[in-house]
């Protein structure tokens, strides 16, 4: 290599060194999703599991999911209800029975970090972004026949600026860089022919569980001007890879919703629910456990039922033993049972991932400091 050319990709390594640092990362173009890797062959596995089984529909499911999946107690918290830390996303996923994670997002020193909020609740089990997908990708391709895995991405603004206004194709870049083309579930996979995303949706629903078995489903939600500047001009979301969690069901691109209170948006959700929209729900919300608010998430028909309170050991929300969902008590279909559910060809949940002890200061959910229920029953609804 000659002199003259040493210094010119001298020069231009610097310069890049010099945009990512400044934060103004040049992203590919994200048309038409051309920078994917080609779909490879999803393999025998998924083709003969339950072959004598009736066809579910994702949107009969009922899926646990846990809040701010990534998160770990700050040492001195200022707020109770950031008392509470969750185990590593691969262990929610193996032994915990989540299939819906949420990861909240900002775009800070040239990268995409996963946190709550910087300096006083900043902790994280994965503080950036490919670290938490990595995390994802690996359980994944190790439980191959598993139930899908929706992963709630939400741009966070309070207190410190997202920084990813005019930068949201970065979460997209992202993630295709981990995860290869036939690992995801993509808006236009469900769109089909149709001419919206939602038109797809009431027609025909969501794919059937088997042929979603092993994929990983991204879900923005956030700030509406995120959602709007996402979604734009795009009601199939063609070449996008997050679908977008709305509120409002009339959008030409909604497919997933959420209504985060059981009890006073339980209408909503079933309305929803009927339009074979996904919907998600808390059956908690800071730290404050309360039976009848789960009970109502539960048997609202929502399809995720998020909490903080994920570790079995806490006896509050588990759905159905060793199976990571149960039939959706709204939607699912006479055909649907725990053995068209199973994920029997992966190891059992109780034995696919090591069980981590909680250290003496700090446990998952942080029992030594959960605050008591405020009725006496426990046990979720099976």
């Amino acid at each position: 290599m000659s002199l003259t050319r040493s210094t010119r990709v001298l020069k231009c390594a610097l310069f890049l060194v010099l945009v990512a640092a400044s934060g103004c990362v040049r992203l590919p173009e994200l048309g038409n999703l051309s920078y994917l890797a080609p779909r490879e062959r999803r393999g025998s596995i998924l083709a003969n599991i339950n072959p004598s089984q009736p066809q579910l529909s994702l949107n009969e499911l009922q899926l646990k999911g846990s809040h701010n999946s990534y998160h770990r107690a700050p040492r001195f918290a200022l707020s109770r209800t950031w008392r509470y830390s969750h185990a590593p996303l691969e262990v929610q996923l193996a032994s915990q029975g989540v299939r819906q994670l949420e990861l909240d997002v900002r775009f800070a020193d040239g990268e995409l970090r996963v946190n709550h909020l910087p300096m006083v609740d900043g902790r994280s089990n994965c503080s950036q972004l490919n670290d938490c997908l990595g995390r994802i990708k690996r359980w994944s391709r190790a439980h191959p026949a598993h139930l899908p895995v929706f992963v709630f991405i939400e741009v966070k603004e309070d207190l410190a600026p997202s920084n990813l206004a005019g930068k949201l194709d970065a979460i997209d870049f992202a993630i295709t860089r981990v995860f290869t083309r036939d690992m995801l579930m993509l808006p236009e996979d469900v769109a089909g022919t149709s001419p919206s995303l939602r038109e797809a949706i009431i027609q025909n629903g969501w794919p059937s569980v088997d042929d979603a078995r092993g994929r990983i489903a991204f879900v923005m939600f956030g700030p509406m001007r995120h959602k709007r500047a996402y979604s734009k001009g795009r009601p199939r979301l063609d070449g996008r890879v997050m679908f977008v969690a709305e509120r409002d069901t009339h959008r030409p691109h909604t497919s997933v919703v959420f209504y985060d209170d059981p009890q006073h948006m339980r209408e909503q959700i079933s309305a929803a629910v009927k339009q074979r929209f996904l919907v998600r729900t808390r059956a908690d919300a800071n730290l404050h456990r309360n039976v009848v608010r789960r009970d109502a998430a539960l048997s609202s028909g929502a399809n995720f039922i998020s909490t903080d309170y994920v570790d079995p050991r806490h006896n509050w929300l588990e759905l159905s033993g060793t199976v990571a969902a149960r039939c959706n008590p709204l939607s699912a279909s006479r055909d649907c049972s725990a053995l068209a559910l199973s994920e029997d060809s992966r190891p059992a949940l109780a034995e696919a991932a090591p069980q981590v002890t909680p250290s003496s200061s700090t446990t998952y959910a942080d029992t030594a400091n959960t605050p008591p229920l405020s009725d006496s029953a426990t046990s979720a609804t099976p």
